[in-house]
């Protein structure tokens, strides 16, 4: 009764292909329907109205304008994914594109919104997982984790691989199930999630070799987190992370009004479009620029500067402005805001603030970048922290100090009023007369400076180690350093950086050969070309290393290159990718799943 499908009927065999599981069923490629593989059901399905005309339309397209319809499905669905819009789109795309255009490719595509979200998480998510996995098992690769709650309250965890690009990898659903609320988000949920996701790609840890978080307690605390599972491998916090949790503590010792004021200002403009126009006049009487209140985040203090300098900008206006509102309404917010304004020490507040994040922001946005910026880390950090020492410690006692034992509490190396610098805008205001006679006010503002400035530089150093031998010897991989005889009086062996990297090599001969290729590289520096000897970017120069033939056609520096390039890959952070989770799960595409997500990432 059951026999293949070109015995019985040999002029199907163009549209019927034998069922993958089932020996007893075969499927229609042109209609998409599994069915038994007997004679009466072949030839009913063949007389079917819609059978027919798709067979009509293969045979009319042939296989490569078939091709071209599959490729334009494919690029019309990423199209949707890429600029967020949403896949019931598709719906109506299509119908679109078969008015507009007169071609028979447009009037063929059958592209909906199921078939949309099916392409992109079964073709294009599929095949960009099928590479990166591919790359992973055969090279060495650092992981970054994340986890955070988009708008519709699920609990993701992000992972990202890097191996010098960043590459998405996955985002897993961390309560997926409902017993697991129980559970919570502990450290041995977050490292199961981790592992179970790398084991169904068959990815082993062997080739592992770092591990990158933000700082809370799950991920990096001593016992019973995600870090502390694996031994052996670089573990490093987020710097940028690290950079907004410093200045948001510091934050919190100044007095609460500096915020509240920014966030009144703006809650009194965000929903009337009267007073946001009735400012516009303020602004034009005062001669300054018509800009709007900006909206201080509640999460994010490092953008708190922008809100700073805006609200300096526009000081006198909105003076002149809640003066106005406070005689006219006799509001209690517009009273508060009113007195916060005319207030000299509020203002004061303000300058410091505008002097002092630049600090922490810069910072920040150096390490956003997307070039390779490791080797600069150490000494970045160190300059950060040395410059907010100097403000408020004696200046003898930090630069005679090893870095790592300045202890920024020491009360008899703190400096008086008098001689604490807190930038010039500051200095000129503190001449003021309605400053100045107002002593004990004055105080407390140089003294919750001074706390501002203590606290930033105990969150620096409970987040960062200044001893740190990783980042310390890395440096050495710049290419200044690497090629120039002068730097190697600093670095004169590879060997410091190569012994706290043990997953990086094998054995003790390839320490030998890393620190030999390493004291042969300046030495030959002049016989390099052009494009290796100019070159500014670390990956980018190791990379062109790598393949430099001497002579005699071999690799000179193929171990030193490859390991340079492998110790490259242990920093960056998974912002971005929420940052893009944000604009694809808005308000109107929350019921996105997780595995969309995944696909549209």
């Amino acid at each position: 009764k059951y026999r293949p499908e070109w015995e019985v009927m040999p002029d199907l065999r163009g549209w019927l292909t034998p069922h993958e599981s089932d020996p007893y069923k075969a499927k229609c490629k042109v209609y998409n329907a599994v069915m038994l593989v007997e004679v009466l059901v072949l030839k009913l399905h063949s007389q079917r109205n819609k059978h027919c005309q798709n067979m009509k339309t293969c045979h009319s397209l042939g296989n490569n304008e078939e091709h071209m319809i599959q490729m334009c499905e494919i690029k019309l669905a990423a199209f949707l994914a890429e600029n967020n819009i949403p896949f019931v789109a598709a719906d109506h795309l299509t119908d679109v594109l078969k008015n507009v255009f007169d071609s028979k490719i447009a009037q063929n595509m059958s592209l909906k919104r199921t078939k949309a979200t099916s392409i992109i998480r079964n073709v294009v998510a599929t095949n960009h997982k099928e590479e990166l996995c591919e790359m992973l098992h055969s090279n060495k690769f650092s992981i970054l984790m994340d986890e955070s709650t988009d708008i519709s309250s699920m609990k993701t965890a992000c992972v990202v691989i890097k191996k010098i690009e960043s590459k998405f990898f996955e985002l897993v659903q961390v309560f997926a199930n409902p017993d697991d609320a129980s559970q919570g988000a502990t450290g041995a949920k977050l490292y199961d999630l981790l592992v179970g996701t790398l084991k169904k790609h068959s990815i082993t840890d062997e080739n592992l070799i770092g591990f990158i978080a933000d700082g809370v307690s799950v991920m990096m605390r001593e016992h019973n987190s995600v870090a502390k599972n694996y031994s052996g491998i670089t573990v490093m916090m987020c710097v940028c992370h690290s950079a907004y949790l410093c200045a948001s503590e510091a934050c919190k010792v100044l007095p609460r009004r500096c915020e509240d004021l920014a966030r009144n200002v703006y809650n009194f403009f965000k929903c009337s479009s009267k007073r946001k126009s009735s400012f516009v006049q303020f602004q034009v009487f005062v001669d300054t620029e018509i800009h709007k209140i900006l909206h201080p985040s509640q999460t994010r203090w490092l953008s708190l500067l922008a809100v700073v300098k805006r609200l300096l900008e526009q000081w006198n206006a909105l003076k002149l402005f809640f003066t106005d509102a406070w005689l006219s309404q006799r509001l209690i917010a517009v009273e508060e805001i009113f007195q916060w304004l005319h207030d000299p020490f509020m203002h004061l507040y303000y300058l410091f603030l505008e002097w002092i994040l630049p600090k922490f922001v810069t910072f920040n946005q150096f390490f956003q970048e997307t070039q390779v910026l490791i080797t600069e880390l150490h000494k970045k950090m160190r300059l950060v922290y040395t410059e907010v020492l100097l403000r408020y410690l004696d200046r003898n006692y930090v630069l005679q100090t090893d870095l790592e034992a300045v202890n920024p509490t020491r009360q008899n190396k703190v400096l008086p009023n008098t001689q604490l610098y807190l930038g010039v805008n500051v200095m000129m205001a503190t001449a003021k007369q309605e400053i100045a006679n107002n002593p004990k006010l004055l105080n407390d503002f140089y003294n919750n400076c001074r706390e501002f400035l203590k606290e930033s530089c105990l969150q620096m150093k409970k987040r960062y180690k200044f001893n740190d031998p990783v980042l310390h010897n890395l440096q050495k991989l710049t290419p200044k350093t690497a090629l120039s005889i002068a730097e190697r009086k600093k670095f004169p062996s590879i060997y410091p950086l190569a012994v706290v990297l043990p997953r990086l090599i094998s054995s003790n001969d390839d320490i030998q050969t890393l620190d030999d290729e390493w004291r042969r590289l300046p030495l030959v520096a002049k016989t390099l070309p052009d494009n290796i000897v100019n070159q500014q970017e670390p990956d980018i120069f190791w990379g062109e290393l790598l393949h430099f033939e001497d002579n005699s056609g071999s690799t000179e520096f193929a171990h030193l290159s490859k390991f340079a390039l492998l110790a490259l890959t242990t920093t960056a952070d998974c912002e971005r990718v929420f940052s893009n989770i944000n604009l694809t799960k808005t308000k109107t595409r929350h019921r996105l799943t997780t595995e969309a997500l995944n696909g549209c990432l």
